[in-house]
């Protein structure tokens, strides 16, 4: 809802690229896991892990918003400062031949 319209798709992709990245550690901690304490325990495990991220939502401020802070009124439109503000994309070098 803030990020400026250029920028979504990267955020999504960064976003995409970390949970990915994620779950090839995951798998081999399941495995060595399950290898040593056994499939059952690693999968109540796995399932009581899935609870922690709802605790915390629970717990935190989120849950008593009603709208997204710095938005002016209950609109749900971006800050006009983030919908007038340049797109600042980071610098890319010059591609030089390698060298041998």
């Amino acid at each position: 809802m803030i990020t400026p319209e250029g920028m979504q798709a990267r955020m999504q992709s960064v976003s995409t690229w970390l949970t990915s990245c994620a779950r090839p550690p995951a798998a081999l901690l399941a495995g060595g896991l399950s290898a040593w304490v056994g499939v059952r325990p690693t999968l109540i495990a796995g399932a009581c892990l899935l609870i922690v991220p709802i605790v915390i939502l629970y717990r935190s401020p989120v849950r008593r918003l009603r709208t997204m802070p710095g938005l002016s009124g209950t609109t749900a439109s971006r800050p006009a400062d983030l919908a007038s503000a340049p797109l600042l994309l980071p610098a890319v070098p010059a591609r030089r031949p390698p060298t041998f």
